[in-house]
């Protein structure tokens, strides 16, 4: 199964996937309501593609009180209904990829519902517009899945030690 493979390293801060990605699920050009989104950290000169991992085990189905939160395990995808969604953001906090977002929705109860990546049907508009190859969309081998876990959790010591 493929999956969206990110090389922090790479990143610098272009925001086209955003661009692109909010284009692609809104039909504007608004990084705002786009299912990735970039975390800056600005003194250490680190700029960070946050997006839905569709993890094996994701953090966010049992943190979600309304049981919002779904994985479809044929597709491998992770899914929020948005009827469901409360707004509460309890998702938001026990992923360690910053993977659900809040969209923006006129004339629902909850004005800023959770959102995921749904990797575009298989063709992530994000991946054709990186110019640094920071987004791939692939098969992950052993080697790479080390790599990004490795990454992820250098992130993951950084952004706690800012905190």
């Amino acid at each position: 199964m493929k999956r969206l493979y990110i090389d922090y390293e790479k990143c610098v801060g272009c925001e086209l996937c955003a661009m692109r990605c909010s284009l692609e699920k809104t039909g504007r050009v608004n990084p705002a309501e786009s299912r990735i989104h970039l975390v800056r950290l600005e003194e250490e000169g680190i700029v960070i593609p946050a997006v839905c991992r569709h993890c094996d085990e994701p953090y966010c189905i049992p943190a979600c009180p309304v049981n919002a939160i779904s994985k479809n395990y044929e597709t491998g995808l992770v899914q929020i209904d948005a009827d469901i969604c409360n707004g509460c953001k309890l998702c938001l906090e026990a992923c360690p990829y910053s993977g659900p977002v809040n969209v923006p929705v006129i004339g629902k109860k909850v004005s800023n519902i959770k959102v995921t990546c749904d990797l575009c049907n298989g063709n992530p508009a994000c991946v054709e517009v990186c110019p640094t190859g920071t987004l791939q969309f692939v098969t992950i081998d052993d080697a790479m899945a080390e790599r990004q876990e490795l990454g992820q959790e250098k992130l993951t010591k950084l952004l706690t030690s800012l905190v």
